[in-house]
């Protein structure tokens, strides 16, 4: 699930802003990903999935907490 700043009573000045450096393929494919998920987020809840919000952070936790970051990273 992801965090609501709002709900826990956060504004932008306590959240944590990272610039990343994607490859043009990762790029492509997290904008992809991110299209098709918000087509599918608004047939579930009949609102926009909110990019910086939702989005990206369900993206960092499952990358961090996924098996492959390992495998990605040539780590045994």
């Amino acid at each position: 699930m992801a965090l609501d700043a709002e709900e826990k009573g956060l504004a932008v000045r306590d959240l944590h802003n990272v610039n990343v450096y994607l490859y043009e393929n990762i790029h492509d494919e997290m904008i992809s990903t991110f299209k098709r998920l918000d087509s599918e987020y608004y047939h579930a809840h009949g609102e926009d999935l909110s990019k910086n919000k939702d989005f990206f952070n369900a993206v960092f936790r499952a990358g961090l907490n996924s098996p492959q970051l390992k495998e990605e990273l040539n780590i045994d």
